[in-house]
């Protein structure tokens, strides 16, 4: 379907610019990479979030040509509730059969049943992109949908539309899904650091990098650091993210005495600095696909305590010693800490094989899998 470069593919996001998140710098980096190749990529950016005066927060190729599903001018595109799903689903087909592409990917799953609907009867191939664990996702939003038989009925009928799913492991290919439609692609891990023993040994941040969310669960980082903090006076936590659990972490900070040990620092584009200035990274996330930030960290050779329950974060650390996988309480997780601060030895090793474990996401690895995909026969 795709076998020449200069074919055109569409790619819907729901938020993009001005947006730091996993996903969206993956989705950067991946359409810039196919857009530098020769493929002609459009994006289409679902949600309110932009204007033609804003830059995206990840920077993509100049060569990419962006499409709002809410633009500044409707083109003589009419419709009484321009926010409504009816809009958006008119809106995203009539963007769809205008640039008429070779493929569509969808890149964000809450935005999944609008694709469907937009894209079913035009002929035009659709692939979703899983990026979380999907199962636990689905059962997030049925959790959420009005009529929840009607739901998981449309949802159904737009993942057999699809010719394929794209999931981060191995472990995502569920059942209801037939597994020749599956492709597995993990995230791209860009720079893998030779660790610096020095700076691992010296170093005294504890760092946390997401979104301030309940599914990133930095409340459990913060009591289980409150539980050792005066063991170790001079460590410090750095959360970097924001989001909407900011106002009740201050407020748990602030009610257990810690504000001048923990630290909401908010978002900041040079995370290399970031990366280099920690000794530990602390996971405590719930749920997720493949984590940029953690494989990020791991790259830098920080070693990680995450969550044993949470499959993303398992199977990064399933990749040799570099880290510890505990259960979801406070009291485990501070062990869990305590026995990295205690031992600079130990975070220097379990750090270099961190280090060394993600260099099997090279980006020529992974970008390569996405060619295989594009080049099949969708």
């Amino acid at each position: 379907m795709c076998k020449k470069r200069n074919a055109k593919l569409v790619f819907t996001i729901g938020k993009f610019m001005n947006y730091a998140g996993g996903a969206e710098k993956s989705l950067a980096e991946i359409i810039s990479y196919l857009a530098e190749e020769g493929f002609e990529i459009v994006l289409i950016i679902i949600e309110p979030d932009v204007s033609k005066f804003k830059k995206p927060y990840y920077q993509i190729s100049n060569k990419i040509f962006i499409e709002n599903v809410f633009p500044w001018k409707e083109d003589g595109f009419k419709c009484k509730h321009k926010k409504s799903d009816k809009f958006r689903i008119k809106r995203m087909k009539h963007l769809f059969l205008k640039h008429n592409p070779d493929a569509v990917f969808c890149f964000t799953i809450e935005k999944v049943l609008l694709n469907y609907k937009a894209i079913k009867n035009t002929g035009i191939p659709f692939v979703i992109c899983h990026r979380n664990d999907p199962a636990v996702k689905i059962d997030y939003l049925l959790s959420k949908a009005k009529i929840k038989n009607i739901y998981r009925k449309t949802l159904n009928s737009a993942f057999k539309l699809a010719k394929f799913h794209v999931v981060q492991f191995d472990e995502y290919k569920y059942p209801f899904l037939n597994n020749n439609r599956v492709m597995v692609i993990p995230n791209v891990v860009n720079k893998v650091i030779p660790n610096n023993c020095e700076i691992i040994q010296n170093n005294r941040v504890i760092l946390n990098v997401g979104r301030l969310h309940e599914q990133k669960n930095q409340s459990l980082l913060i009591r289980s650091f409150y539980m050792i903090h005066n063991k170790y006076p001079g460590w410090v936590v750095k959360i970097y993210g924001d989001g909407p659990e900011r106002d009740s972490l201050n407020n748990l900070i602030n009610n257990l005495g810690l504000s001048d040990k923990v630290f909401l620092m908010g978002t900041t584009k040079d995370m290399d600095e970031v990366y280099r200035d920690a000794a530990v990274f602390a996971f405590p996330s719930v749920v997720e696909g493949f984590s940029r930030a953690h494989s990020e960290a791991m790259a830098y050779g920080l070693p990680s305590v995450a969550l044993e329950k949470c499959i993303g974060s398992a199977r990064l650390l399933s990749g040799g010693d570099c880290g510890y996988l505990v259960d979801d309480t406070a009291e485990k997780f501070s062990l869990a800490l305590e026995k990295l601060l205690s031992d600079e030895d130990q975070r220097v090793v379990l750090g270099e094989n961190a280090s060394s474990s993600m260099s099997k996401f090279k980006p020529e690895e992974i970008y390569k899998l996405w060619l295989e995909l594009i080049e099949s026969e969708l």
